[in-house]
């Protein structure tokens, strides 16, 4: 039976620590500068250095893997406050376990771990991580960039939409009720309570998408009801949705739906 000694750093080093003392025979356990060590029994044969290099993996990638995730974002995206840190972390999170395989990418993680576990007595996490596993390294910085990206989406997203909110309240409707009913090449199409088209003086001419015009025309309408006979799924709906909020109602079977004049 010898020793076999796992080092981390800083905040790492707690979470090694407690897997540790969980899952293997802990012998010492001591600090020095930013680094902790932890002795573990380990017998010199081929069927014990297999089992730990699993849990080792096991820890690499299932415990260790949040707190590097968080760790990148405190380093590269500081600027982010703790609660958009922990969102981005959350998706971050899901975007990595998206792409791994997790059955391979334990096995390869296993592999290399072992390789080193067979002719050394000790094993620096961090350092191992990065430099013996930098197809793992690299890919948490991809998901954590991947997450900010879209995290950076949603919130433009969300301002536009309370810009569009804002423009909607402040304004007197100059219509009722405004429905939206299915159009040709899955477009959809705007008409009033008499079943009449909207008219194009409601669509600014500076929007030059289908959804741009389509909003638009509601944003300038602000008609007090907007009564849905799509399918909600679409994005259009979607916005239409967010930016005029108690206002929207979404028909489940009318003439309009069919085709007939209210």
């Amino acid at each position: 039976m010898c020793g076999f000694v796992l080092s981390a750093q800083g905040d790492a080093f707690s979470i090694v620590k407690t897997w540790a003392n969980r899952e293997l025979l802990v012998c010492d356990e001591w600090q020095q500068g930013d680094y902790g060590f932890v002795t573990i029994q380990l017998d010199r044969n081929i069927g014990e250095e297999w089992a730990f290099s699993h849990k080792v993996a096991e820890l690499i990638l299932d415990h260790l893997r949040r707190h590097w995730i968080r760790r990148f974002l405190w380093v590269y995206y500081a600027f982010f406050d703790l609660v958009e840190q922990r969102v981005i972390s959350d998706r971050a999170w899901e975007i990595l376990g998206d792409k791994l395989e997790v059955e391979k990418i334990h096995e390869q993680t296993a592999l290399c771990v072992y390789d080193w576990v067979e002719d050394s007595t000790e094993l620096i996490v961090d350092g191992f991580t990065r430099f013996r596993l930098p197809w793992f390294w690299s890919m948490l910085q991809e998901a954590v960039d991947q997450s900010v990206d879209v995290f950076l989406l949603e919130k433009e997203f969300n301002e536009f939409i309370r810009l569009l909110r804002y423009f909607v309240d402040m304004q007197e409707p100059r219509t009722s009720v405004v429905h939206i009913l299915p159009g040709v090449s899955n477009s959809v199409e705007l008409v009033d309570g008499a079943g009449n088209t909207v008219q194009q003086e409601y669509v600014e001419q500076t929007a030059y998408y289908f959804e741009d015009l389509i909003v638009s025309a509601l944003v300038n309408m602000a008609p007090r009801r907007i009564i849905i006979h799509v399918s909600q799924q679409s994005d259009i709906v979607n916005i239409i949705s967010k930016v005029f909020t108690e206002r929207v109602r979404v028909c489940t079977g009318c003439p309009l739906c069919q085709g007939k004049t209210p």
